[in-house]
């Protein structure tokens, strides 16, 4: 009974987070800044918290329409994180078009790989094709896809030196990928599936976490936006100019540095004006 409070508790926890953060990126500012990550969470929630327990509370946890359900659903959301992924790889790519227009092709060539592989095995599993295990282990190697293409972006964003937002956003996804991939490698060494039943809520509720603090932290200053291009120079920090600095250029004043030291004399060709002596 503990054990059921327990995976409740965790489930509706995540369940609240997605709706938190789904209400935060409708803002206006933010909704126009992470637009396909604000699609990702309503599409996450509509069929997480929304049709997976309207299914659950009509038909029942044993019933076959939960089942068929529940693995389809499984399966719309892993091409969600495909598109999440690859519209992550465009905002990297933003201003590095010859790098974009290399690895789009990649993604392209890696969903039909994807595509086919899904129809040979369909094929010649089709009579097992909606056995508990066929359809895990589909799944599964379609989220490996993704936690693939995920690590190789966060190694595109270090060579960028992208913005720390976009960053946190491939942690947080690779957290919430990572975690169920190492959870059933365990698995299927020790020969028990329990710590997926925790370990998958934990790790939604840890991407959901980290996406809500990238997009309500202080935005800092920085010479880099999130694609790693420099910033033009009239936004940076502001120079500050002394009076003497202002005063010298139009007298024609010299900068003298006496002993080394920081104090300097402004000096006329041939004459010192101690009047311009600052530190």
């Amino acid at each position: 009974m503990g054990q059921v409070y327990l995976i409740n508790s965790l489930q509706y926890a995540g369940y609240a987070l997605e709706l938190s953060l789904l209400v935060l990126l409708l803002s206006p500012k933010r909704i126009r800044r992470f637009p396909a990550l604000c699609a990702y969470v309503a599409v996450q929630l509509g069929v997480d918290a929304l049709g997976r327990v309207w299914v659950l509370h009509h038909y029942g946890y044993r019933s076959s329409v939960y089942f068929y359900s529940y693995y389809a659903s499984d399966f719309l959301l892993a091409v969600a994180v495909f598109l999440l992924v690859c519209t992550f790889f465009r905002r990297a790519c933003r201003h590095h078009q010859k790098v974009w227009e290399f690895i789009r092709p990649i993604l392209m060539w890696v969903l039909l790989l994807v595509i086919g592989i899904s129809v040979v095995a369909v094929h010649n599993n089709f009579r097992h094709l909606f056995t508990t295990r066929y359809i895990f282990e589909f799944n599964q190697d379609l989220y490996f896809v993704c936690l693939v293409l995920n690590t190789v972006l966060y190694l595109v964003l270090q060579r960028f030196k992208a913005g720390s937002d976009l960053s946190l956003l491939v942690c947080g996804l690779g957290v919430q990928l990572a975690g169920p991939a190492a959870g059933s490698a365990f698995a299927a060494l020790v020969g028990k599936g329990t710590i997926l039943t925790y370990l998958s809520p934990i790790c939604s509720l840890a991407m959901m976490a980290i996406w809500m603090y990238a997009i309500t932290r202080k935005q800092e200053l920085e010479h880099n936006d999130d694609s790693g291009a420099p910033k033009s120079k009239g936004t940076g920090h502001r120079r500050r100019i002394s009076r003497a600095d202002l005063v010298a250029p139009a007298l024609q004043l010299e900068p003298v540095i006496i002993g080394g030291r920081s104090q300097r004399i402004m000096a006329a060709p041939g004459n010192l004006n101690a009047g311009y002596l600052h530190g």
